[in-house]
């Protein structure tokens, strides 16, 4: 109150707040958001700062993430459900194919490796890691690498094709893992 310039950033001629440094002019501004008014947009630009534009943008980009989101979930448990196939690191760095696979209720994980098959809960899982960053294992993980430390102090490397897939991977069993505890 009372100064010049209280808030740079508060319409006080009822043109659309921009985000570069603000200009003093009237008349009409193109709208970015097309059909509406410079009556409709100063209406509720008024007493408002950028962030009404801003919130306007986020809410869009943050649909299109949430759909994005869902996409890639989705994408994940049929993959998962069906079973992949995947490498699981021995301590000695050494590969070895195998199949995991996600049960349909998505609370337990099956390798299958040969005759051998071994089941895990989610709810055993304790941690599960993305890299190189875990601690007390001697095993030589590389950026590729996710390891999930189960409830019985064992652990299981899985190597990933590239970062994108084991972020998807980490970040799904993470959710799913949350999911039952």
């Amino acid at each position: 109150p009372g100064g010049v310039d209280a808030d740079p950033f508060v319409s006080k001629v009822g043109e659309l707040p921009k985000f570069e440094k603000p200009k003093a002019s009237r008349g009409g501004v193109a709208s970015p958001l097309g059909g509406v008014s410079d009556d409709a947009m100063s209406e509720t630009s008024q007493g408002t700062h950028v962030s009404g534009v801003s919130e306007l943008v986020d809410s869009v980009t943050t649909k299109e993430q949430k759909t994005q989101a869902k996409a890639v979930v989705k994408d994940f448990v049929k993959a998962m459900v069906k079973g992949r196939k995947m490498n699981v690191m021995a301590p000695n760095g050494g590969l070895k194919a195998c199949t995991v696979s996600l049960s349909r209720n998505l609370d337990a994980l099956r390798l299958k490796a040969g005759s051998n098959t071994q089941n895990i809960p989610l709810k055993n899982i304790e941690e599960i890691h993305a890299g190189t960053e875990v601690e007390g294992l001697e095993t030589p993980l590389d950026e590729l690498c996710a390891t999930l430390m189960l409830a019985s102090e064992n652990c299981i490397t899985f190597r990933l094709a590239d970062l994108n897939d084991r972020d998807t991977f980490v970040m799904c069993l993470l959710m799913f893992c949350n999911n039952q505890k």
